[in-house]
């Protein structure tokens, strides 16, 4: 994705499947939802963390399941700390280049190793770079899990801080909104030190929501 605000079809789409499908999230007006892909990362996961804890703000980390295998303790800490966990695939493969079932393979891994690190089962899944392909909608179906995109994308995997920081001014969250960071390199943390003390003075609330 590539546009701040995800495509108006999967707003529809949520309706359509009575919310299986979610790009907003749901909750009581002034709650907003972020989220972080690609983690966890030893360096940049725990910093996050801490920014997050300073601001009473809670958040859903979408992690892949090989980088989890390498930081057991740092998915536990975000547990503890009261965080939500999704599904981001197992080795981050671009899921339209695989066939029907190592697409679901890669899914199921990801569910193995949660319940083998952390005991979390069924999980909310997020397919790497938000690429919704039939196998993925058929996993999510045949498994009642929810498939949980984004409302706005903060672009900080191709953009700077003070570029990310200037978007969110040029267009405003609103109540409800979920938020795509990352959480394998340093912009999202630098751009929330400005952003979560302006969105807590306008009123925001941060829920981890999945």
């Amino acid at each position: 994705m590539t546009s701040l605000s995800i495509n108006p079809i999967w707003r529809i789409a949520s309706i359509v499947t009575i919310g299986r499908i979610q790009a907003a999230g749901k909750g009581h007006f002034g709650n907003i939802f972020l989220t972080f892909d690609d983690g966890p990362h030893p360096v940049h996961t725990p910093a996050l963390l801490d920014l997050l804890g300073t601001h009473d703000a809670r958040a859903c980390f979408f992690l892949v399941g090989a980088e989890c295998q390498h930081q057991p303790n740092l998915v536990n800490r975000i547990l503890q700390e009261g965080h939500a966990i999704g599904n981001h695939s197992m080795t981050h493969r671009k899921m339209s280049r695989l066939p029907f079932r190592e697409q679901w393979r890669e899914l199921a891994a990801m569910d193995q190793t949660l319940a083998s690190t952390s005991d979390l089962y069924r999980v909310a899944i997020r397919p790497p770079r938000g690429e919704v392909t039939l196998p993925i909608l058929a996993y999510c179906l045949f498994f009642s899990r929810r498939l949980v995109l984004w409302s706005k994308d903060s672009l900080d995997g191709s953009r700077g801080p003070a570029e990310v920081v200037q978007r969110f001014r040029n267009d405003p969250v609103e109540s409800g909104d979920r938020i795509l960071f990352h959480d394998d390199s340093g912009v999202a943390h630098e751009a929330l030190s400005t952003l979560l003390p302006e969105w807590k003075r306008l009123g925001f609330r941060f829920d981890a929501d999945p």
